[in-house]
């Protein structure tokens, strides 16, 4: 069993925001950045993405929008879709980055 550092977690994780801002209305390639990446989609990167999107949350002021909300929402659609890896895995991570979407528009009374 291969093991990861919290680095190259973390370093993945901000490489899939980033590309989901920047990519967009090109999801094949988020899709590609996944498969390169599938080794990473497992339950520590799970647990990292988790307590980063409930820290980001955690940390909002109220009636402000939390950074980077848009980015989780097409996240949200990309891991849903993602047939790779592991479904479960995917589905929490789709869960998660929904639920960071909605604390953002509810906050700001979307």
């Amino acid at each position: 069993m291969n093991t990861y550092t919290i680095t190259e977690y973390s370093q993945f994780l901000f490489s899939l925001i980033e590309s989901s801002l920047v990519f967009e209305k090109e999801p094949e390639k988020i899709y590609l950045l996944l498969d390169y990446n599938i080794h990473l989609l497992d339950y520590n990167f799970l647990n990292l993405f988790c307590s980063y999107t409930d820290k980001m949350i955690k940390e909002c002021e109220p009636d402000k929008k939390l950074p980077l909300g848009e980015s989780f929402y097409h996240l949200a659609y990309l891991f849903y879709y993602f047939r790779h890896g592991n479904r479960l895995i995917n589905l929490a991570i789709s869960n998660q980055s929904c639920k960071l979407y909605l604390h953002n528009c509810f906050s700001q009374g979307l």
